[in-house]
């Protein structure tokens, strides 16, 4: 019974130290949005960090209730089903694909350019 717990426990830490680390880089790379050395040329692109950057708050305030949820469940991540950190998982590699077409598109660089980008 106890290796079903500690199995269960493991798996928990596991998906918050993963939704941690993703924040963390959304966090850089919304910081990077801001640079001028991304800034919009035309009134689409405009359009396109609006949305970017739109996107990156939604995304902020489900981790902020996600970590919330898990810090205040003193059962893990009960609250929260696998689907929804898995959904929200998925959402952020979304978000990482929307933030390098927006490079790519927007600022002229090579989709290798702005995956690089994304780990700087």
């Amino acid at each position: 019974m106890s290796n079903a717990i500690s199995k269960n426990t493991a798996k928990e830490q596991e998906l918050l130290v993963r939704v941690q680390r993703n924040y963390r880089l959304v966090e850089r790379l919304f910081e990077k949005l801001k640079s001028y050395k991304y800034e919009p040329k035309c009134p689409l692109g405009f359009e396109k960090l609006y949305e970017l950057k739109r996107n990156f708050k939604l995304f902020e305030s489900n981790q902020s209730k996600i970590i919330h949820l898990f810090e205040e469940d003193e059962h893990g991540i009960s609250s929260l089903s696998e689907k929804e950190i898995q959904k929200h998982l998925d959402r952020f590699k979304q978000l990482e694909n929307q933030y390098t077409s927006y490079i790519v598109e927007m600022c002229g660089h090579s989709q290798t350019e702005a995956l690089n980008n994304l780990y700087q």
